[in-house]
């Protein structure tokens, strides 16, 4: 990491304090996947909000904006972000442990609520992904289609793929608690898929 900062410290209470940071260079991986900065990020301190005045990043080769802030003052830090660019999706898996991502997509996403129950908003367009829920078992692999990201609701938009070893088209949605898959519910139009019948998580095929 290389970076500067300066800051203005009345007192120890973060949200007197203003101050502002650049990050002229960096790297770390996010679920494997390596992520440097494409130009400087500046972020600014004030009142306890963090903003994100100009983040660019390259993750796994691929460009994504990042702007908004997060509101460190706050026991649970609220968030209001704004993702835009062309993801590399393992990098969710970080961000959503319980579920694996590969392949890329265009991403317009919104991020609100606080660090323990962030709420989603946009959408993730998808070419050639995968998906994969390791319990229930789900594997959905050569993707293309949309995701659509509504607050703790992830709605499937016409998405169709290779679901668990058959071709599929695939409506429904997925339901978070927190950062946790609680459940949802798939209809599938499929040929040949293996189908698993867990507990808070419903698949039914035509």
């Amino acid at each position: 990491f290389s970076l500067s900062a300066t800051a203005t410290v009345p007192s120890f209470d973060l949200a007197a304090i203003d101050g502002a940071l650049t990050l002229d260079s960096a790297s770390f991986t996010a679920a494997g996947v390596p992520v440097i900065p494409q130009r400087p990020s500046r972020l600014s301190l004030r009142q306890g909000r963090l903003t994100l005045d100009e983040v660019a990043w390259l993750a796994g080769g691929a460009p994504v904006d990042v702007s908004g802030g997060i509101n460190l003052a706050e026991d649970d830090p609220s968030l209001d972000l704004v993702m835009k660019g062309l993801a590399d999706l393992r990098v969710l898996s970080a961000f959503m442990p319980t579920i694996g991502f590969a392949g890329s997509a265009a991403l317009d996403a919104r991020v609100t609520g606080t660090l323990s129950a962030p709420l989603l908003g946009g959408q993730v367009t998808i070419d050639d992904g995968e998906v994969a829920i390791a319990s229930p078992r789900f594997v959905l692999s050569d993707v293309s289609g949309t995701l659509v990201l509504d607050g703790q609701t992830i709605r499937l938009d016409h998405v169709t793929g290779t679901a668990n070893g058959g071709a599929a088209t695939l409506e429904g949605s997925l339901q978070l608690v927190g950062q946790t898959l609680a459940g949802g519910t798939i209809t599938a139009q499929a040929t040949s898929m293996a189908l698993e019948f867990p507990e808070g998580l419903r698949t039914e095929a035509d």
